[in-house]
């Protein structure tokens, strides 16, 4: 499973994604209808290398979520979806559940920020809202932390 792949079936177990029509991410593109969910990559690189060999990168992601923005009551539960997805990931941040890469990959560490709307298409009242992920992986055989 690719690491996107393992992202996405990890966000969808966030509770508050149960709640909503279509729980499946998409990968890179929401659907145009709301309650549409995805996540893009945004770019990564390699940040360093230890004596071990092992490879630590750092992958961004974008989480889309597409909702109606047409009432206020529509945008005002559309932050409460987006503050409550930030604060799960931070508490899995914090119990170190994080997902499980296949191969040499392993998650170190994830951050999250910058919850907002992105964009709002007038004709449909659908807005874009975003999340921004940033994943810390350690590629290697050799944990150095075991």
């Amino acid at each position: 499973m690719s690491i996107i792949s393992s992202v996405q079936t990890w966000l969808e177990t966030f509770d508050g994604m149960e709640l909503r029509p279509i729980n499946n991410i998409q990968t890179d593109k929401a659907e145009e209808n709301p309650s549409s969910y995805s996540l893009a990559p945004s770019g990564n690189n390699k940040t360093k290398e230890d004596i071990l060999g092992n490879k630590i990168f750092t992958n961004n992601y974008v989480f889309y979520a597409r909702e109606s923005t047409s009432a206020e009551v529509d945008r005002s539960e559309n932050y409460d979806f987006i503050e409550s997805l930030t604060d799960w990931i931070e508490v899995q941040r914090d119990a170190k559940n994080f997902p499980v890469l296949s191969g040499q990959y392993k998650v170190e560490e994830i951050e999250v920020s910058n919850g907002f709307l992105f964009d709002i298409d007038e004709d449909s009242g659908v807005g874009t809202y975003q999340v921004q992920i940033q994943i810390t992986i350690r590629k290697g055989e050799k944990f150095s932390w075991q």
